[in-house]
């Protein structure tokens, strides 16, 4: 598992969340969350996926995280502030709920 303190500061961070209610699902709702991190010579993507188990398959508990891990890295483009902004237009057009930063952050 990787920590997000470990790769710099964040400068982009969106989830997305999913319900299912088909009867022989596993899981009934699930979370995917992206963190975009800029290290000192590139920048890193972290995801993690949250999840609630169906109620059959409650044995010890009922949600179930499944930790940061890393995932692609990117260069550092030459305006990062227009990349952070396509990047966030994107997702918010693809149905993903921006979380960081904030308009009052970015203010």
């Amino acid at each position: 598992m990787a920590r997000l303190g470990a790769h710099g500061p964040c400068l982009l961070r969106a989830e997305k969340e999913t319900h299912n209610d088909a009867p022989d699902a596993l899981c009934t709702w699930e979370r995917t969350t992206r963190s975009y991190h800029l290290d000192k010579t590139k920048i890193r993507r972290l995801s993690k996926r949250d999840v609630e188990f169906a109620p059959r398959f409650r044995y010890t508990h009922r949600r179930h995280c499944h930790g940061w891990k890393l995932g692609k890295w990117y260069p550092i483009p030459e305006d990062i502030d227009a990349a952070i902004a396509a990047l966030r237009k994107g997702f918010e057009s693809a149905g993903w709920t921006v979380t960081y930063p904030t308009d009052k952050e970015r203010a």
